[in-house]
């Protein structure tokens, strides 16, 4: 038969009764028994003094008392036990993002919205035709045109001219030579292409003009649980939210994945959108193309410590569990 360790508490076997009654079957076939003080009062003497008493009215020799592991210690392997499973619960899951995707199923891509113009934006806004010289007086910022034989025309920018553009003022408006004052706020770069090709074309000032814009300054701020923390500047003009968490680093171990906040302000009035990147429908969120001046902010799940400070309690946690579980282990073999 199969040996097997039977836990018998004192309490249950102090005057002998219930002791009579469980021997046979708890000793039948060479089982062990393991006797646990079940009270800090209780002594070695008083609970294997009980026993032997009701071995000795079984008929039973003493030597069936194998092991007394006294409530102290007990209690200590327990607590070493405890300690041992906590420390390893400071090792933290990687962020696994759309858990609910599917091997081979269909998921439906949304288009990008186009960019609308704010305030603050910056536009680079360039001019072409076949004669350069019409086109000059109408980029001030001083770009570079060729046309070949062909007739094809070839535009350049310089490269500080980035740092430049037009500035959208707090009315909405750009002060664009020849043409002045143009209201551009709320209108998509194709749009204010189509707004300058016409002026250009009505006023005969060009004709067939090549007009080709850009958004020079689409800026998202990242904030919270990410690993770069900062202002992400976009030069393609486009990115969706888990493109700008990936160039700024990643999630941190502490991040909560369910709760990505993206702040955008739609109408002079902020919105909080709230997005769970582990989840496919996130593809399907009005924020998961991010516009320029985004506010992405990623909740903590607990109180913020460094990586160094993580890291140091993480180790003392694990030896101070190792440290404990051991010296239990000499403690109750030694007795």
């Amino acid at each position: 038969m199969k040996r097997a360790n039977i836990v018998f508490v004192h309490g249950l076997c102090a005057d002998g009764a219930g002791w009579n009654a469980l021997i046979p079957a708890i000793l039948e076939e060479g089982n062990e028994i393991i006797l646990v003080q079940n009270a800090l009062t209780s002594s070695l003497e008083s609970d294997v003094m009980a026993v032997q008493k009701a071995n000795r009215a079984c008929g039973l020799m003493d030597k069936n008392i194998n092991k007394y592991i006294p409530v102290k210690k007990f209690f200590l392997l327990l607590c070493a036990l405890s300690t041992l499973l906590l420390s390893s619960c400071l090792v933290s899951k990687k962020v696994v993002y759309l858990q609910d995707m599917k091997p081979d199923s269909p998921y439906k891509v949304i288009s990008a919205p186009p960019v609308r113009i704010q305030k603050n934006d910056r536009l680079s806004i360039l001019i072409s035709a076949k004669k350069p010289e019409l086109a000059a007086p109408f980029n001030s910022e001083g770009g570079v045109y060729n046309v070949n034989e062909k007739g094809v025309v070839s535009t350049t920018t310089p490269s500080s001219f980035s740092e430049k553009g037009y500035l959208v003022d707090q009315l909405g408006n750009i002060e664009f030579p020849v043409l002045g004052t143009l209201n551009v706020e709320g209108l998509t770069l194709d749009g204010l292409k189509d707004m300058i090709r016409d002026k250009l074309l009505n006023q005969n000032l060009i004709g067939s003009p090549i007009v080709k814009i850009e958004l020079l300054n689409l800026k998202v701020m990242m904030m919270g649980e990410i690993n770069n923390v900062g202002v992400l500047t976009v030069p393609d003009s486009r990115i969706t939210l888990l493109e700008a968490i990936n160039r700024s680093g990643g999630l941190t171990r502490n991040a909560t994945v369910n709760e990505i906040s993206v702040i955008r302000e739609e109408n002079g009035v902020r919105k909080v959108y709230q997005n769970d990147i582990q989840k496919s429908d996130i593809f399907n969120s009005p924020t998961y193309y991010l516009q320029q001046n985004d506010i992405v902010y990623i909740k903590p799940k607990t109180a913020v410590l460094s990586t160094k400070e993580e890291s140091t309690w993480r180790y003392v946690g694990i030896l101070t569990g190792l440290f404990t579980l051991v010296t239990s282990i000499l403690l109750l073999t030694r007795h």
